[in-house]
């Protein structure tokens, strides 16, 4: 396998020369992935996990778990909810 190095170049400004403040992103995504739960629901996406049954399955989370953490997931805009059958019946995460 071959790898890669990645190499920063330019200058960077002085770390004390600005803040991030409360438009970080890092700061944003390790607040909301920092639960376990979140962390493993957005692993599950990405393995192809769509149906709510799936994450609590592969996950091995209480649906209410699930439940709580998928709503905040899809409320920051992490996931997103997909009709796949009649409007307003059934949705699937994505």
């Amino acid at each position: 396998m071959e790898s890669t190095t990645l190499r920063m170049t330019g200058r960077l400004d002085p770390r004390d020369g600005w803040s991030a403040g409360v438009s970080c992103t890092i700061a944003k995504s390790v607040e909301l992935l920092s639960t376990r739960s979140a962390f493993l629901l957005m692993r599950e996406a990405f393995y192809g996990a769509t149906r709510f049954e799936e994450f609590v399955r592969r996950a091995e989370l209480t649906e209410a778990t699930a439940s709580a953490r998928l709503h905040e997931l899809v409320e920051h805009g992490l996931l997103e909810l997909v009709p796949y059958q009649e409007p307003g019946q059934r949705t699937r995460h994505r």
